[in-house]
């Protein structure tokens, strides 16, 4: 546990070296002496005069010795002194291996208090001694991604319920020691810079809501229960990959510093709010469902985005919401509603072979560079009224089965309907095109009702078709014109 134990920087000295260096001294004083009352002893007042000044300068010798015996004398006290501070320290050092060891030791046990115990010890010694902070979140960390199975209604074994249980609040335990520190508004009590691995683990009722996050891994985990990660703070990459989440999670104001990763076969059972969340990194949920209602409102995507492959069973929402990087909803299926009123993408977008079962909403959605609708299908209506088209906008083979409704928006650079499908009415009122516009080969569906209440652009008119065999559009029913421009 503790560190390598440092070098002082000079040698220290033993009491034999200190005594031997005293003996010497006095050897050395005595001869001396002897040597000046033979060579001066004369009584003559020239040997008078020299004995005087050898007198003065024996005067400074020995003040040079006390000195020198003073100095050992000082280096002796330090050296002491540095003995018995590392002797606390090692102390300490050993003290500390003997907490931490008990209490994982404890964590072992196959009783639950004890198991708790061991919890409480541990985050008592994080509290007081900093720098295992982060070696003693890995092992409440290591114990949370121990296989677990929650109790489940109607089980038989009254014994096998207990152990459960007990187990349930050990794990409750753990979490709430983590999220208790990892909190910046607990005053004295924050763990700053800490990294979180629960890979594969199995979390019930997750509460890390105001919580703070070096980097997260959350690979695989199961959160059973409802989730809170409302206005966490995520300073490294969190990896979601593969995790699954039983009933409600909340990332609402959320704030990711760097990459968020949601991909692989995420599942939302229950409804995800991202409301107000901020992703200043990538973020990617590549093949993700969402069972229930999913929520990103105001969020604000600033680097590259990906939601292909996605599937959102019922409404999602991405009113407000801003795309600062490139975005991608390719292959996409939306069973419900999409809500993409009034969102900004500011590099381009991708929704080719994107699926609309409802309503699809892009009213006063802006687009600053290019975006493809490219072979996507609206079952029922596309509004895209009030939307901005700053630079090419394909809509090239695009399905229209039920309204589309482009009015007052305005097209940049260039708008591609090329064989497009409009099966229902069809809405270009107040329209504008400052760049090409293109309708080659786009086919209307010729019924009495739709005709009449649809508005083409200036310049666009429907055709009949001249036989009964252009009439038809393979894989739909009824009779279909041409848009001529």
């Amino acid at each position: 546990m503790g560190g390598a134990r440092k070098s002082s920087g000079y040698k220290d000295l033993s009491t034999s070296a200190i005594v031997w260096a005293g003996i010497g001294l006095v050897l050395l004083a005595v001869g001396m002496a002897i040597w000046l009352l033979r060579a001066y002893g004369g009584g003559t007042d020239a040997q008078k005069a020299q004995l005087e000044a050898i007198k003065t300068a024996g005067t400074i010798v020995v003040g040079t010795g006390g000195a020198a015996a003073l100095w050992l004398a000082a280096r002796r006290q330090q050296t002491s002194e540095r003995v018995a501070t590392q002797t606390d320290h090692d102390a300490a050092e050993r003290r500390v291996t003997e907490l931490y060891t008990k209490a994982v030791e404890q964590l072992g046990s196959d009783k639950a208090p004890v198991r708790l115990g061991g919890m409480y010890a541990l985050e008592r010694l994080a509290q007081n001694v900093p720098e295992q902070r982060q070696t003693i979140v890995n092992v409440l960390c290591a114990y949370l991604r121990m296989p677990y199975l929650p109790s489940t209604d109607g089980e038989a074994d009254k014994t096998e319920v207990e152990r459960r249980q007990q187990e349930r609040h050990a794990r409750l335990t753990a979490q709430r020691i983590l999220a208790a520190h990892l909190d910046p508004g607990a005053a004295g009590r924050y763990w700053e810079d800490i990294d979180i691995d629960l890979t594969g683990a199995t979390l019930l009722n997750l509460d890390f809501r105001g919580c703070r996050l070096r980097t997260a891994q959350f690979v695989e985990a199961r959160f059973c229960g409802p989730t809170d990660f409302r206005q966490t703070r995520f300073d490294g990459e969190a990896w979601f990959d593969g995790t699954t989440f039983e009933e409600e999670a909340d990332f609402e104001s959320a704030e990711f510093a760097a990459a968020a990763w949601f991909r692989d076969d995420v599942e939302f059972a229950q409804t995800a709010w991202f409301n107000g969340a901020r992703f200043r990194g990538p973020a990617g949920f590549n093949g993700t469902r969402f069972c229930s209602s999913a929520w990103f409102s105001d969020a604000e995507f600033a680097a590259a985005t990906a939601f292909d492959w996605v599937e959102f069973r019922t409404q999602a929402r991405f009113k407000g919401a801003r795309f600062g990087g490139a975005s991608a909803f390719s292959k996409t299926a939306f069973h419900r509603t999409a809500w993409f009123d009034q969102a900004k993408f500011a590099r381009d977008a991708v929704f080719a072979d994107a699926e609309f079962g409802e309503d699809a909403r892009f009213i006063k959605a802006e687009f600053g560079r290019d975006v493809s609708f490219k072979n996507s299908r609206f079952k029922a209506n596309a509004w895209f009224g009030e939307a901005r088209f700053s630079e090419g906008a394909w809509f090239r083979e695009t399905d229209f089965i039920g309204a589309a409704n482009f009015d007052s928006a305005v097209f940049g650079v260039a708008a591609w309907f090329d064989a497009a499908l409009f099966g229902g009415s069809a809405s270009f009122g107040r329209t504008r095109f400052d760049g090409v516009a293109g309708f080659e080969k786009a086919r209307v569906k010729l019924v009495v009702d739709l005709l009449e209440g649809s508005v083409w652009p200036a310049g666009v008119s429907v055709a009949e078709p001249f036989t009964e065999e252009e009439a038809r559009v393979e894989g739909k029913t009824g009779r279909w014109g041409f848009l001529w421009s």
